[in-house]
């Protein structure tokens, strides 16, 4: 079993002037591409 994200759900927030933990700037990149990557895959097949 493995992990289930909704990407047009998830949100990753952070307070306002503090440094973001490392792990949460991969998480927000990771969940960019991943949107990217579903659009693309989207557009491809269907026009």
């Amino acid at each position: 079993m493995g992990w289930q994200v909704d990407l047009d759900k998830v949100r990753l927030v952070w307070r306002e002037g503090t440094e973001p933990a490392k792990q949460l700037v991969f998480l927000t990149n990771l969940i960019t591409s991943a949107r990217a990557e579903r659009d693309r895959i989207i557009q491809e097949t269907f026009g």
